[in-house]
């Protein structure tokens, strides 16, 4: 079976969506399909390869400018190239079935791969395609209502990667929304051999950008450790890199805060192994690859209780969750798991370790094909 994978940014560019898009590739290949991904270039990188394996990748001119973010010119730029591409994929592939990430922008191409070639679509939502998750879309939600709509009709399925991000789709638009979680990969994220050694280090992983919460982040930490041998790793990128460093230097605690720019995999698992925690204090969230990704390495979390970290578990030393509003609760959690860490062991529970992308792959599969059908 040859399955097309359609999002507006796949490595090196981009965050979660991107990340899942190359694991759910890369599975479907183990899995014995073939798979192609039509994806946004940047910087020049833009053309076809074959990566990963076995899977061909289309990387398409694009106004993006950004590794970390890009704004709705950029992603219908891409919608665009896209859009004049799909005959020559189609006629050099023929693809069975096509995955297309987001609702919103790339779903607009999931009409014409239907209609015009006769390639059944699915649509995975990720979180900002879903009216209600970020606040400040709520009036391009309602214009393109109409739109959005059409295009999950059309669809052979629609899947949510957590029960609360299907709950919060069905809720806008009266269409059923299957749900199957993000994997993560088991046998690469794993705990270190040793515990982390050196100071105590809390890490975030992501975008600096609002959805994040970072501020409140930073003065929790400020408030609860400055002045101490405690640090704070920040990994990533985004909007609002300045600002977050001006507020590192007005709280005082340069010498204890770090910024690390994006990191490949392997970067990735040496922060993971070499933190103590990991802070996820997002306003909203799908099913975040970070969180499931610090959890295989055996580290303890602290998440805000929204959707997409409520399944995660809680109530526990390993994953705490805190209201995004309860400042102080963080500050309380944050002094808790530093005084634990000397008590607590790296978790290699099969809650913590998550499931495999290629399971997760093949579930998507199923779903797409009517072979089964998983309500919220």
């Amino acid at each position: 079976m040859t399955v097309l994978l359609i999002n507006y940014e796949y490595p090196p560019i981009g965050a979660g969506a991107a990340n899942a898009t190359r694991h759910i590739a890369n599975a479907l290949v183990q899995l014995g399909h073939k798979a192609v991904v039509l994806t946004a270039g940047f910087r020049g990188n833009v053309g076809h390869t074959t990566e990963d394996g076995g899977v061909d990748v289309y990387r398409l001119p694009s106004r993006r400018a950004s590794v970390s973010q890009s704004n709705p010119r950029e992603m219908m730029s891409f919608v665009w190239h896209a859009w004049r591409a799909l005959g020559s994929v189609v006629r050099t592939h023929k693809p069975d079935a096509a995955f297309i990430f987001f609702s919103i922008p790339c779903g607009l191409l999931g009409p014409t791969l239907k209609g015009r070639y006769g390639i059944p679509y699915t649509i995975l939502l990720r979180g900002g395609d879903v009216p209600g998750m970020e606040p400040h879309l709520n009036t391009v939600h309602t214009l393109l209502r109409p739109v959005r709509r059409r295009i999950l009709r059309r669809a052979r399925a629609v899947i949510a990667n957590s029960k609360g991000l299907a709950e919060a789709s069905m809720a806008a638009d009266p269409i059923p929304v299957s749900v199957v979680p993000n994997g993560v990969d088991t046998d690469f994220f794993r705990p270190p051999a040793q515990r982390p050694a050196g100071p105590f280090t809390f890490l975030f992983v992501g975008r600096f950008q609002p959805q994040k919460n970072l501020p409140v982040v930073i003065n929790a930490f400020a408030d609860a450790f400055a002045g101490t041998d405690v640090r704070l790793r920040l990994v990533g990128d985004g909007p609002q890199r300045p600002e977050l460093e001006e507020q590192v230097a007005r709280r005082g605690i340069l010498s204890q805060v770090t910024f690390v720019p994006w990191q490949d995999r392997e970067g990735l698992l040496r922060e993971y192994q070499s933190a103590h925690c990991l802070i996820n204090y997002s306003l909203y969230e799908g099913m975040p690859n970070v969180v499931l990704e610090a959890m295989a390495c055996g580290l303890p979390t602290i998440l805000s209780d929204i959707m997409g970290h409520e399944e995660l578990g809680g109530g526990s030393l390993a994953t705490q969750l805190v209201a995004c509003g309860d400042v102080e609760g963080l500050r309380a959690a944050m002094r808790v798991v530093r005084s634990a860490d000397r008590v607590m062991q790296p978790s290699t529970s099969s809650a913590s370790r998550g499931v495999s992308w290629t399971e997760v792959s093949d579930e998507l599969l199923r779903i797409a094909q009517g072979q089964v059908h998983i309500a919220a």
